[in-house]
């Protein structure tokens, strides 16, 4: 078509876009009036089809159908959310194995290292007192020995003098 060209009647094959949807690839897709007057048309004449049906026959089938199908759905999804839970329970039981034997682990360790404690500290205790006493006896002989020094030092004082 040719703009000014009156003998090109067929104005079918020009559309304005006005709609515009975005798709996942983030191509743009241009949406015809058309298209959307016919996609409402077509769901318009289900819904009424649906509505003045009077098979019953027809009626039945899709609810069998649907019934069917969201029978099946549920029990896949039934099924995966079984088997998640199955394997959650798995590494729930191996963590919790681990985390036991990490717990007696410490508990053993800990037990190790109060015995180790109280033997040390009876060991360290005694060394203490030994030193303590050996200590005393050696003030005790400093003491005797300055007063035998200072007698000694007195008697020679006295025999210069």
């Amino acid at each position: 078509m040719i703009f000014g060209d009156d003998e090109d009647d067929d104005l079918d094959g020009f559309a304005y876009s006005l709609f515009q949807r975005r798709i996942g690839s983030e191509d743009e897709v241009y949406t015809m009036k058309g298209e959307l007057k016919s996609l409402h048309e077509k769901i318009d004449q289900l819904i009424l089809a649906s509505k003045v049906s009077t098979s019953e026959a027809y009626s039945k089938a899709i609810v069998q159908s649907t019934i069917e199908r969201v029978t099946k759905e549920h029990t896949a999804n039934a099924s995966t959310l079984s088997k998640v839970v199955s394997e959650s329970s798995d590494v729930c039981k191996t963590v919790t194995k681990k985390v036991n034997k990490l717990i007696a682990d410490t508990t053993e360790f800990m037990e190790d290292y109060k015995n180790t404690y109280n033997a040390n500290t009876v060991i360290v205790n005694k060394a203490i007192q030994n030193a303590g006493t050996m200590f005393q006896t050696e003030k005790v002989n400093i003491v005797e020995l300055r007063k035998a020094f200072q007698s000694d030092h007195d008697a020679f004082q006295s025999s210069i003098a």
